[in-house]
């Protein structure tokens, strides 16, 4: 994974409420996501299979909201151009994303054939449990890598299907799968979610995506509808609290830990996040999601956007370049602005807090500290300067930190407090918060 570049800057210049026009913003983001969808293929232009579902779901997401039509429109080519398919291949987790997004599309129009689509991909993904690390489902058909997004997939589908077939099996299947899930180490001390397992069914300590934060809060906010437990609500809470901490720049704008490079899969995560996020507020809401929502979408629409409406990799800006799973990502966030409600909060005041270590990186005379918390890092810088690099790493991955107090983030264990100024090697030190 490349260098992580550090955002050192506040986001504390509030907009006034009145200049954050959720809904007007919504409706051009959605116009400029249609710009790439082919007629031709019922796919996305600059974009691959799986991230075709989620911009369709989008789409989908919109046309509720804002009474468009390009989500139903486009269903509708889409599923006549591959419906011969079923919508099924190699790769599990792609099929979970169409089985959500013809779930999402039966919702809206009623039409049956989506529901009958959903419910066969749904049968397909159940041949891929078996008893390896005691359940689950494999990640593809090779069967070799058990991983946290394709079963989240997997309970979100079930725990969807059993609330709007009302069919038993698939409550069973959901509760199955969460239990399973659970219990297997991908989620947590820090109540946040890796990658998958290794070879031993053990948490591999994989990068912290922040789309398995997002699947899952919809998954257990459905569990919770479906069961009538509230458990399942207060596990969410738990994760949406320790995302929006860890993987955001400041607590304020959400984060991918790949950016500022993420290839061709990961500029579609953040949406994801930002779904869930959604579901869990409309479920059981705080006004901390409303706000952090408000200022994800407020920031990627006056600091990543281009001339035609075009959003970036990262919503803190600058905007970098244009493609149909940037677009759909960032339409997530302003549907998800428009669901809830938003406006723009007020500036929040740093919340004080007690650090008990002192991280520091040093080159080319010049030092950096970081101050860290017993529980998590703080986020206050001294010593940079424009154009440094600075981030903490654990795991194997990079997170920023940013120039404002903030609350903890709920890191653990050793990390490495890292410098980099200009084309130089990173300087880096070891440090613990136990």
């Amino acid at each position: 994974m490349r260098l992580l570049a550090v955002v050192l800057l506040l986001l504390s210049t509030a907009t006034p409420a009145s200049a954050a026009d959720y809904p007007a913003w919504a409706r051009s983001g959605s116009a400029a996501l249609t710009q790439f969808y082919d007629n031709d293929t019922g796919l996305y232009r600059t974009t691959n299979w799986w991230n075709a579902a989620n911009a369709l779901n989008a789409e989908l997401d919109a046309d509720r909201l804002l009474g468009t039509s390009n989500g139903r429109t486009h269903a509708a080519t889409t599923y006549a151009k591959h419906s011969a398919g079923g919508f099924l291949n190699h790769y599990y987790d792609d099929e979970g994303w169409w089985a959500l997004t013809w779930i999402n599309a039966y919702e809206l129009t009623r039409d049956p054939r989506y529901l009958s689509t959903a419910r066969s991909i749904f049968k397909d993904i159940t041949g891929a449990w078996d008893d390896t690390c005691g359940g689950g489902v494999w990640w593809n058909r090779d069967r070799r890598y058990k991983n946290a997004i394709t079963n989240e997939l997997f309970i979100a589908i079930a725990a969807k299907l059993g609330r709007v077939t009302g069919d038993p099996s698939y409550r069973d299947w959901a509760v199955r799968g969460w239990s399973w899930f659970a219990a297997t180490g991908m989620l947590n001390r820090g109540n946040t979610i890796n990658d998958g397992l290794n070879a031993a069914c053990q948490n591999n300590i994989g990068p912290l995506w922040t789309y398995n934060q997002g699947v899952v809060l919809q998954a257990l906010v459905e569990l919770s509808s479906l069961t009538r437990d509230r458990e399942y609500l207060g596990t969410a809470h738990r994760i949406a609290l320790a995302a929006t901490r860890m993987l955001s720049v400041d607590q304020r704008v959400l984060l991918e830990p790949c950016e500022p490079s993420c290839g061709a899969d990961g500029p579609q995560f953040k949406g994801i996040f930002m779904r869930g996020l959604r579901d869990l507020h409309r479920a059981d809401g705080r006004s901390a999601y409303r706000a952090f929502i408000a200022r994800s979408a407020e920031s990627l629409w006056t600091r990543s956007r281009n001339s035609a409406n075009q959003i970036g990799l990262s919503w803190s800006g600058p905007h970098d370049s244009a493609d149909a799973a940037r677009q759909s990502s960032a339409q997530d966030a302003l549907n998800a602005a428009v669901s809830v409600g938003a406006s723009f909060p007020a500036p929040r005041a740093p919340r004080p807090t007690s650090c008990v270590d002192r991280g520091s990186a040093a080159t080319s005379g010049r030092t950096v500290t970081l101050l860290l918390c017993s529980n998590g890092f703080h986020g206050q810088l001294g010593g940079a300067q424009p154009g440094d690099q600075v981030y903490m790493s654990t795991d194997g991955l990079r997170y920023a930190v940013t120039t404002g107090a903030a609350t903890p983030g709920g890191f653990w264990g050793r990390f490495r407090a890292c410098l980099r100024i200009g084309d130089a090697a990173p300087v880096c030190t070891t440090h613990s918060t136990s």
